[in-house]
């Protein structure tokens, strides 16, 4: 299979959003709709499979050699959770983000 199990119930939020206003459900709306939880679950360990077979080329480490999908979702942890905390309207003017690289 290729989704896991909350994937499928997500596909189908997005297209039934798109649906009720009033718009087909293209690719590309389909994708702008879906959830950053969504685009975020591509590189949990339920995706070591296609991560290894087909995703492992889509970026690269300096010396060539393809990233690994821990490479990706490891920092992605904190990127979810400063966005939820925005995205619920919580504090996070304390937070020690650090600087930019």
């Amino acid at each position: 299979m290729l989704l896991g199990d909350r994937e499928p119930e997500q596909l189908a939020k997005a297209i039934a959003d798109i649906a009720r206003g009033g718009r087909e459900a293209i690719p590309g709306r389909i994708v702008a709709e879906l959830t950053f939880s969504f685009w975020t679950s591509m590189f949990g360990a339920d995706y070591e499979g296609l991560w290894q077979t087909t995703l492992h080329g889509i970026a690269s480490r300096p010396d060539g050699k393809g990233l690994t999908r821990k490479s990706f979702f490891g920092p992605l942890t904190p990127i979810r959770a400063l966005r939820n905390r925005i995205a619920h309207h919580e504090a996070v003017i304390m937070w020690n983000l650090g600087t930019p690289a």
